[in-house]
């Protein structure tokens, strides 16, 4: 992941990069009008900042279910697993502000992540 070469300030376009990985997933988008005015104005950005929050979120995903499958839980948190005849598992780890959410972790017979996403409780609970 990198800035356009096409980027009309590469200085901005580095700070706006910057802000997609660390808060893009969170936010949504830029507060700081300066990256406002930025990705309003340019076309390169603009198709690069969306791409930027997926991968940003699709690895902070994939932390936390690394963290979740070596047994680091924080206070409060939940995991539960069922595992399947293939040698395959599930686990979810609930959310401590709404339980009924959470992240599903799925894991291949040789301990591989193989699917991480966020979802409700049921959907788990069906599995």
């Amino acid at each position: 992941m990198s800035i356009d070469d096409n980027c009309i300030d590469p200085e901005v376009g580095r700070l706006l990069f910057r802000w997609a990985v660390v808060h893009g997933p969170k936010q949504g988008t830029p507060q700081d009008p300066v990256l406002i005015e930025h990705l309003e104005r340019c076309i390169a950005c603009q198709g690069s900042v969306r791409q930027w929050t997926r991968q940003s979120k699709a690895t902070e995903l994939m932390s936390e279910a690394q963290r979740v499958i070596s047994g680091n839980f924080a206070p409060g948190e939940r995991v539960d697993e069922k595992s399947k005849e293939n040698g395959e598992k599930f686990l979810f780890r609930s959310s401590v502000e709404n339980p009924s959410t959470g992240l599903l972790i799925r894991v291949a017979a040789d301990g591989k992540i193989t699917e991480v996403s966020v979802t409700d409780r049921a959907s788990f609970d069906l599995l």
